[in-house]
């Protein structure tokens, strides 16, 4: 090779290095005029200028013309195809690189596996695995690195973790691609789980490394975990930049402590719009959104202006405020900005109105969005559907499968929960055949939806059914059709339920205690009503006012008043609730004295006594035969400015006519301004009989007639 070709070939290496395209065409040109363009280093070089520079075109042409092209040719033209996003293009090139007998480098490979991973070409990933198993490659640690990136990136996390146990040596890249696609793909627990396992070999964790584990951190809301690895970046030494940083103010705020956020925000030498998003996502995620809406101002006095995510987060904290004239002012900016067209942002926007109550504004935004997915569809069902317009969701349903856009498991949920309001079986008939059709019916979210639906339209059968066909049940799917059972009175059934959660090692929450307790009661299962107070105790439910109750409701009806009254008197705060409980537990045992003492402590303490009290105090002196005392708690009663109802006369009437004043009782059943039913005329008659008074017995009989 002459001196000048030897001189052009350092000078494209210069151009390679500087990525100087002006420079290379030059060099192109004369390499052509000196007839150098048979040389093949010369020709290779220009090819490898072009690539790195992003010059496709002009890198392939030369490619094509290429007598022989040397491995690192081939190694410049895939990896500048991959670099352009041309992924496709590169994975061709691999094949007529195989066609060619030419064996790849690990370069060439991690630039493939590169390619799969953008592309989501989990096929061609696994060719590429078996042919770096072929080749012997598998080895190198490089590789390895981009076989665990590709393979997450593909979302095949068990075949990621089998190449990083696999590697027989482990760099910080390695521990940093698999803590980050953990991440990426839901594991945290996982994500964290490695970063303590790696820090248990003794390797040493990078600025990358924090930065996946803290995502992580952000994504489980594992505050602690974050508290330490935050605490571990400052005693490494690691400079705190506004990446780091702004990755710490997104993890506090979506681990609940908008302290920290602030503080950690508060001490970045420099913010960007990154980190402005982190602290305003989390003010919004943890529902301060007038402050959320506040830091815009903040921002723009930091000299930064708002982007799509930042409107994101805004609109969605004006949708929890429903603060309408906020609303349409951020609409205002977003226009000004021109982001209207994203599709994000106009999702954002039709729920924005539509919680704000707006619709008009909701399904204008709609209209003029110039693409919509299901998740635009989905604002717009739901938005009608909160504001009660039911119907209208409904169409808004049937318009967007004549628009042929395929329902996802939230559109579903959202179409089955408006079903559910207005208890259209029919609708929701159909709706679950779609669900089928997608084959979306096991999944727990649509079966809970189609549990609720089936069980408010009092369809227990349908409800059963797919509650047994449900592979997976949660909490929600038990508790609903616990609640449905004991609705429908069928209380043996409710703690078969309970059964089952806890043969599935499911923890029973607040609502399935509360509710097989009542069917405890409703049953009279005393041994079952126990344990279920037992389970209570645990888990320190007993103190709950509404819990509380229910067990002395329970224990009540079992007739284990000293029970109940011991939970009673742990109670904090009883309620009219509370202490009618307890009194209609004395009352109806016969206790009377007790059941008044109780009485008086309620007027004591102030309470308001409600219809029910009464009621019971009215049959425990018809019991007793107590008339005077039954009398002054019916005037007591007026006095506390509660209408009497006919059960108040008929129980009156039946106190009366217990204690033979037969007369007295037909005056109440006909003076009084709810006029006796059947039953308190029936009461009368049985009194005359007992009484012996035919003539009253016989007008009781026409009055029972005529009601």
């Amino acid at each position: 090779m002459s001196t000048s070709a030897t001189y052009a070939l350092s000078l494209l290496q210069s151009c390679m290095e500087r990525k100087d395209l002006v420079l290379g065409r030059k060099l192109h040109v004369f390499i052509i005029t000196n007839n150098f363009d048979g040389v093949v280093l010369l020709q290779d070089q220009l090819i490898r200028v072009f690539a790195s520079c992003g010059s496709l075109i002009e890198a392939s042409l030369l490619f094509c013309n290429s007598s022989s092209p040397s491995s690192c040719t081939w190694q410049a033209i895939i990896s500048g195809h991959v670099s352009a996003g041309e992924s496709e293009k590169a994975l061709e090139l691999y094949q007529k690189m195989q066609e060619e007998g030419l064996r790849a480098s690990k370069y060439i490979y991690t630039c493939l596996l590169k390619a799969c991973g953008l592309i989501n070409a989990s096929v061609q990933g696994d060719y590429l695995h078996n042919d770096i198993i072929r080749n012997g490659s598998h080895g190198e640690v490089t590789v390895g690195n981009a076989l665990i990136d590709m393979y997450t990136k593909c979302g095949r996390l068990e075949e990621a973790l089998k190449v990083f146990d696999c590697l027989s040596e482990k760099d910080v890249v390695s521990w940093n691609v698999v803590i980050a696609g953990s991440s990426q793909l839901g594991n945290g627990i996982l994500a964290i789980n490695l970063f303590s396992k790696m820090q248990q070999t003794g390797a040493c964790p990078d600025m990358i490394t924090y930065l996946g584990v803290s995502k992580a951190c952000g994504c489980m809301n594992a505050l602690q975990n974050g508290k330490r690895v935050h605490s571990q970046v400052g005693n490494a030494g690691i400079e705190m930049d506004i990446v780091l940083g702004s990755c710490l103010v997104d993890m506090y705020g979506k681990c609940g402590s908008i302290e920290l956020a602030q503080e950690v925000f508060n001490a970045l030498p420099k913010r960007n719009i990154v980190s402005w998003n982190g602290l305003i996502g989390g003010y919004v995620q943890q529902e301060v959104n007038f402050d959320a809406v506040e830091l815009l101002q903040k921002m723009k006095d930091d000299n930064l202006e708002p982007n799509f995510i930042t409107f994101l987060c805004l609109l969605k904290a004006c949708s929890n405020l429903g603060s309408l004239v906020q609303g349409e002012m951020l609409h205002a900016l977003v226009l000004k900005k021109g982001l209207d067209f994203t599709e994000a942002v106009g999702n954002a926007l039709v729920d924005m109105y539509s919680k704000c109550g707006n619709l008009v504004l909701a399904q204008r935004v709609f209209d003029e969005l110039p693409s919509r997915n299901v998740v635009s569809w989905c604002a717009l069902l739901s938005g009608y559907s909160e504001n009660g317009l039911v119907l209208h969701a409904l169409e808004i349903f049937e318009r967007m499968q004549e628009e042929s856009v395929k329902p996802d498991r939230v559109m579903f949920v959202c179409a089955l929960k408006a079903c559910s309001s207005i208890g259209n079986t029919i609708f929701g008939n159909q709706i679950y055949g779609l669900i089928v059709e997608s084959d979306l019916e096991q999944d727990f979210m649509i079966g809970n939806a189609l549990l609720d639906l089936y069980a408010k339209c009092g369809r227990l059968e349908e409800a059963h059914k797919i509650f047994n066909q449900l592979r997976n049940i949660d909490v929600v799917s038990c508790n609903t059709m616990i609640f449905t059972y004991l609705e429908n009175e069928r209380g043996f059934d409710t703690l078969e339920i309970l059964e089952l959660m806890q043969s599935r090692g499911m923890k029973a929450d607040k609502v399935t205690l509360l509710s097989c307790a009542m069917a405890c009661g409703s049953i009279g299962a005393f041994e079952q009503g126990k344990l279920i107070h037992e389970l209570i105790v645990r888990d320190a439910f007993e103190s709950d006012i509404l819990v509380g109750t229910t067990l002395v409701d329970m224990y009540s009806k079992f007739g284990s008043l000293d029970e109940a009254s011991n939970v009673f008197n742990r109670l904090a705060n009883p309620n009219v609730v509370s202490w009618t409980a307890l009194i209609v537990g004395y009352a109806q045992q016969g206790k009377i004295s007790d059941a008044l003492k109780c009485m008086k402590e309620l007027e004591k303490r102030g309470l308001q006594p409600d219809g029910k009290i009464y009621v019971t105090l009215f049959m425990a002196c018809s019991h007793a035969c107590h008339v005077d005392e039954g009398f002054q708690h019916f005037e007591n009663m007026i006095n506390h400015g509660i209408v009497p109802t006919v059960e108040h006369v008929n129980c009156l009437s039946e106190l009366l006519s217990r204690s033979g004043c037969l007369k007295e009782a037909e005056k109440i059943l006909q003076s009084m301004p709810a006029s006796g039913d059947v039953a308190g005329w029936v009461s009368l008659l049985t009194a005359c009989k007992a009484y012996g008074d035919r003539q009253l017995g016989t007008a009781s009989f026409d009055q029972a007639v005529k009601v």
